[in-house]
């Protein structure tokens, strides 16, 4: 497997700021986090980055649902990052 980094793809490096909101209800009734990350990336001050998104953490469980102002967020469980 190759994993240099592709031709016209340039390297930079992104600097995250999260703040964390509201508990919100999942569509399973589970209890979940808002979240909102912001990315810095050092000399592309017009590059503006804002990721927002719903977090659940279970035990060693991490799993990450899209935000959408006025929809209930759900879980794709199918995607679980776990604490080593």
């Amino acid at each position: 497997m190759d994993c240099a980094t592709p031709d016209g793809v340039a390297d930079e490096t992104f600097s995250w700021t999260y703040t964390v909101g509201e508990e919100i209800t999942a569509a399973d009734g589970a209890a979940a986090t808002r979240m909102i990350a912001d990315a810095v990336v050092p000399d592309r001050p017009d590059l503006e980055l804002t990721v927002e998104s719903v977090i659940r953490i279970t035990g060693v469980e991490l799993n990450f649902a899209e935000f959408v102002e006025n929809e209930v967020p759900a879980f794709d469980l199918r995607i679980t990052y776990i604490k080593q």
